[in-house]
Formats: structure tokens, sequence, C-alpha cells
């Protein structure tokens, strides 16, 4: 009888280390199997860790693609663009519809007051600078008038030496005694 159990014992024995051996071969399986999902899965983990990005461009394409695939989304995005397009546009649209109030024309009045002052001290800033120039230009013509009236007699002396010496030097002509005086004693033109 022990021999009997003991080939019995043997017999499972044996049935249990094949079975033991074909499960263990189907868990190794397995788990190269998981050990590549992992992999596969940190892969693409660091792939989009290197893509990720919180900022606004970001985020306008994750709409935009959640836009393309859903109606229904594209429909309330659009819906809620336009609401809020209004919002901002109210104050605008307002402004142009309703007529203006004694503020605005408080403003107006204001600015077309300015305007008509500004006007104003122009046109006479304009007046006193040409005031300014007449008076000076009759004033530079006088003090020129009495300059040349002052010198008129002392220029006819120096004509007069000029003449004297030219008659005790008879070796100088006449056209020499004209350029000579032209250089001493006539005005040059102003420029």
């Amino acid at each position: 009888m022990t021999q009997v159990k003991k080939k019995e014992y043997e017999k499972l024995d044996m049935e249990y280390q094949a079975l033991s051996n074909s499960g263990q071969e189907k868990i190794n399986e397995l788990e190269k199997e998981l050990q590549g999902i992992n992999e596969t899965v940190e892969k693409e983990e660091q792939q989009f860790t290197t893509y990720f990005n919180d900022g606004f461009l970001t985020r306008i394409e994750a709409l935009n693609n959640l836009i393309k695939n859903n109606a229904a989304l594209q429909f309330r995005y659009y819906l809620l663009v336009i609401i809020l397009l209004l919002i901002e546009l109210i104050p605008v649209i307002a402004k142009t519809l309703l007529p203006s109030g004694t503020y605005d024309e408080k403003v107006k009045l204001r600015e077309e007051m300015e305007i008509e002052i500004a006007h104003s001290n122009i046109s006479k800033e304009q007046e006193l600078k040409e005031l300014y120039n007449t008076l000076a230009k009759s004033n530079d013509e006088e003090a020129i008038n009495t300059f040349f009236s002052i010198t008129k007699d002392d220029k006819t002396e120096k004509i007069k030496v000029f003449s004297k010496k030219w008659l005790n030097e008879n070796h100088q002509t006449f056209d020499g005694l004209w350029t000579r005086m032209k250089k001493e004693i006539l005005s040059k033109q102003e420029n």
C-alpha cells in the first residue's frame, strides 16, 4: 500500500510539475507582454510630456480638435463665441444707437471752444510776428539811411584824397584809380 501511495504521489507530483512548468511558461509570456505594454505606455507618456504645454495655443488646438469631432459641441462653441462678441460690442452699439446726452454735448461744445481759441491765438501770434517784422524793417531802413547820410561826407572827403593822390602820381591810370576806389570806398551788396 505504501508503494501504491508512493507511485500515486509520484504520478501526481509529475503532473503537478508539468502543470506548474506549463503555467510558468504562460506566466512568463504574460509578464513579457505586460512589460511590453508598460514600456509602450511609458514611451507614450514621455512623448506626451514633451508636447505637454498648457499655453494658449495648445488650449486652442485642443478645443479645435474637440470641435471637429462633435457637432453639438461645435454649435455650442460658436454660440458662446457669438454671445461673448455681442457682450463686448454692446457699449459700442449702444453709443452709436442712443442719442447723445448732456455730457456728450458739453464735451463737444468744449472741444469746439478750444479749437476756436487755438485758431484765435495762432492768428494773433501771426499778426504780432508780422508787426514785429514790419517795425524791425522800418527801423533797420532808418538806421541804414542814417548810416549812409552820416558817412556821405566822409566818403566824399576820401574820394577827394584819392583824386589828389592820383593827380600827384602820374604813373597810375584812371582805371586803376577806379578799381582801388571801388575796393576801399564803395559799399558791397548784401548776399
